[in-house]
């Protein structure tokens, strides 16, 4: 679970993965990397952190 976390959280700290890219992964369409990097943050935190609510992604 460790390399999970580290491997997440680095994605989000070097923004390496695009709108295209994570739409062509999960089939789910962000208007905006900003938008989609607050999505994956609180997915972080919900999985790692302070186990918020998952968040919900744009339909």
């Amino acid at each position: 679970m460790n390399a999970v976390r580290s491997e997440f959280a680095e994605l989000i700290r070097e923004r390496c993965l695009s709108v295209a890219d994570y739409e062509g992964l999960t089939s789910v369409e962000f208007e905006s990397e900003a938008e989609l990097y607050l999505y994956l943050g609180d997915m972080f935190e919900h999985l790692f952190g302070d186990g918020r609510a998952k968040p919900v992604p744009p339909s």
